[in-house]
């Protein structure tokens, strides 16, 4: 599966409304892997690609996810850093926001024929940012399934 197909597919569940969480699982492992399969990619410059009278708003996609049964949870931000980090409060709803959004905005470059530099944009972002929304909210639905929701 392409990062394009993976993409597709989540931005399709979000959008979908119907947010079944075995579903989310699955498409977020097979995101997670075309991420992480992307290679390193050079763009000299990043085009301008307008999105700022297309992209929804991050509160109305926060709010889209007001039904689900797993609304926060605990986690370590970064884990690596063992000597000072204490659990902190995420919120499944600010990941699937901050993920969706940022998909979008490759989104923006492929649709416009900058596909080089949407397959920068996604591998950036995913080691930026996205990625580790989509390893904490993997980490929260996996036990909440594993504890037998759903």
């Amino acid at each position: 599966m392409t990062i394009v197909d993976a993409a597709r597919a989540y931005i399709a569940w979000v959008e979908g409304g119907a947010h079944d969480l075995r579903a989310l699982h699955a498409i977020l492992a097979r995101l997670q892997f075309a991420a992480a399969s992307l290679p390193e990619i050079s763009v000299d410059d990043e085009p301008v690609v307008e999105t700022l009278d297309t992209r929804p708003a991050y509160a109305d996609i926060v709010k889209a996810f007001a039904d689900l049964p797993v609304a926060t949870y605990t986690m370590m931000f970064a884990p690596l850093d063992v000597a000072d980090e204490q659990p902190v409060q995420g919120a499944l709803s600010d990941d699937l926001a901050d993920i969706y959004l940022d998909l979008l905005d490759g989104f923006r470059y492929y649709e416009a024929g900058h596909v080089r530099e949407a397959a920068w944009h996604w591998r950036f972002t995913y080691y930026s940012h996205w990625g580790r929304h989509l390893g904490h909210a993997q980490t929260a639905l996996w036990q909440y399934l594993a504890d037998g929701g759903l």
